[in-house]
């Protein structure tokens, strides 16, 4: 039996293209999955409504009383599935390759590494489409564009992710090239020249809006976080000893105590509710 792989789906107000992402994710050619998909903003009862047709017990519905950003819910999956090997990222306007969680799983297992991600197809609401690599890999960690390295949208390996800190650190977005960063130095971090990942880009989106995109100062504050880390635990002489505790201590430096204790909550709420089938509230 193929390891098990949970899926983690953060939904704020995209409820046009979430049975498409929950979908994409059930239909997975391994059979192995469990997705959570999480209300961390918007209209709840329209995402509800838009699963409403859904009738499998792999599916778990999650609702959020404040919206946290999506690597608050990656972090409450992470902990709450328990049983869960591995945890696939999944935006709710996006959908995945049937194959994508196979073949990530294959580079995983090849190469022992934390996490493993692919190239994408990137799809306009006119219906453009254009493939899109990952080609800034060799940008310096000083450029304005570093937390924007790497894709974010892979397969994690949940115990080394663990060791890592998790997903959270404080942040509700960008945190994730502060991640994947991260793990490429230290050589934990596997990419994979196939489109695997179908991303939508739409006007009001994270990374376009002007108050949380790439030239806002929420993110260019981040970058700071980020170069910083980078010179802790950048250089060779550093990565050859540095270990996931130390980098965990780091991650979770920015947390603060009133954010770990509601997570803690919010893990444990979800873990003793996932076998429950109707929408599990969580105050967050």
């Amino acid at each position: 039996m193929s390891p098990k792989i949970s899926v983690s789906i953060p939904y704020k107000g995209t409820h046009q293209y979430l049975l498409r992402a929950v979908t994409s994710c059930l239909e997975q050619s391994i059979k192995d999955v469990e997705v959570f998909v999480v209300v961390d903003g918007g209209d709840p009862s329209a995402a509800w409504e838009s699963l409403a047709g859904i009738d499998d017990p792999r599916l778990h519905r999650i609702q959020l009383s404040h919206s946290r950003g999506p690597f608050y819910v990656h972090n409450l999956v992470l902990h709450a599935a328990t049983d869960a090997r591995y945890l696939l990222i999944q935006d709710s306007d996006d959908w995945s390759d049937p194959k994508r969680a196979e073949l990530l799983l294959n580079e995983m297992e090849l190469r022992d590494i934390a996490v493993a991600a692919s190239s994408q197809i990137v799809h306009s609401e006119s219906g453009e489409a254009r493939e899109s690599l990952s080609d800034r890999l060799t940008l310096p960690a000083g450029h304005r564009s570093a937390l924007d390295r790497f894709r974010f949208h892979g397969l994690y390996n949940s115990e080394k992710m663990k060791k890592y800190g998790g997903f959270y650190g404080g942040y509700p977005f960008a945190f994730d090239g502060y991640l994947t960063g991260m793990l490429w130095m230290l050589n934990d971090f596997g990419y994979i020249d196939v489109p695997l990942y179908h991303r939508m880009k739409r006007p009001g989106s994270l990374t376009r809006d002007r108050g949380t995109g790439h030239e806002s100062q929420e993110r260019l504050r981040l970058a700071a976080i980020y170069r910083d880390m980078v010179a802790r635990i950048g250089e060779l002489s550093m990565v050859r000893t540095a270990t996931p505790e130390a980098v965990a201590r780091i991650t979770l430096s920015h947390v603060s105590q009133g954010d770990r204790e509601i997570m803690d909550h919010a893990i444990a709420t979800v873990r003793d509710h996932v076998e429950c089938k109707e929408v599990v509230h969580v105050d967050s």
